[in-house]
C-alpha cells in the first residue's frame, strides 16, 4: 500500500487503542502502530509524522503506567 495509506491506517489504529473499549484493536498494540507509522514517514516536510511517533511513544508510556505522576500541591 502507498505510504500515505499505511500512515493513515496507523493513525486509525492509534485512535482505536486510545478508546476505553478497544475491541477493534484487540490484536494491535502501540508497538504495531509505531512500526507501521515509522515505515510510512516518507517526506515529512513539516515534521508532523515524526511528532505522531512521539505521541505514540507517550501514550504507550502512559498506558504502561510508567509515566511520572504529578506531585501533589
Amino acid at each position: 500500500a502507498p505510504e500515505s495509506t499505511r500512515f493513515a491506517v496507523s493513525v486509525a489504529g492509534f485512535a482505536q487503542l486510545l478508546r476505553q473499549d478497544a475491541r477493534l484493536a484487540a490484536d494491535y498494540d502501540f508497538t504495531d502502530v509505531r512500526q507501521l507509522a515509522a515505515g510510512a514517514i516518507g517526506q515529512d516536510r513539516f515534521g508532523w509524522r515524526a511528532e505522531f511517533l512521539t505521541l505514540v511513544d507517550q501514550a504507550a508510556t502512559l498506558r504502561a503506567g510508567t509515566a511520572p505522576r504529578p506531585t501533589p500541591r
